[in-house]
């Protein structure tokens, strides 16, 4: 791991958010997941920017490309002036 991939920032902020958003059922919908024993598990999303995922290693990879790429950016503004 490079310098870059340490300093990615932590995308656990919104998780919690859809997690207690999935969980939320209506009572009709229990009652009749109860009657035929369908079971539910919340499903993980994972946020960078305006972008979702379903997989954090897809996340943290855009995350690095997207944060190395702003640096690059960044760093060849400053240069030219």
């Amino acid at each position: 791991m490079n310098a870059r991939q340490r300093n990615t920032a932590p995308l656990t902020q919104t998780t919690a958010y859809v997690q207690t958003k999935e969980t939320h059922m209506s009572d009709d919908n229990e009652m009749m997941m109860a009657r035929y024993g369908i079971t539910s598990a919340p499903k993980m999303m994972y946020f960078y920017k305006q972008y979702q995922y379903e997989k954090l290693g897809d996340a943290l990879r855009y995350a690095e490309i997207d944060t190395a790429r702003t640096q690059e950016s960044t760093i060849d503004t400053l240069t030219e002036q």
